[in-house]
């Protein structure tokens, strides 16, 4: 008999668009990164989910869920940083995220 039991969580995490690392190393440079993609969980637990994708393509952001695509407004990509509240009718929440280097290193 199998006892284990999977629960989604259900934490709120901020993901910013813009993002700036700093090497660990000298010369201490930073590599800026924009965010172009999330895949989302949407569902209440780990058996029951489906999965859409949002992607940010030429300035407009798209959410593709099967073969349904359209677009969103950017302020709407927070919707997707999960619920401050511990129980909460959002289950949509980002699961996977992408970024691209948006150029060199800088000091």
């Amino acid at each position: 008999m199998n006892s284990i039991r999977y629960k989604k969580l259900s934490y709120r995490v901020v993901f910013p668009l813009e993002l700036k690392l700093r090497d660990t190393v000298e010369p201490y440079t930073y590599v800026e990164y924009s965010h172009f993609a999330v895949v989302v969980h949407v569902g209440s637990g780990p058996n029951h989910c489906h999965y859409v994708s949002l992607q940010k393509s030429h300035n407009h952001w798209l959410i593709f869920d099967d073969e349904n695509v359209g677009m969103i407004e950017e302020s709407s990509v927070q919707t997707f940083f999960g619920s401050s509240q511990e129980y909460s009718s959002n289950t949509d929440y980002g699961y996977i995220l992408f970024y691209e280097s948006i150029g060199g290193p800088t000091k």
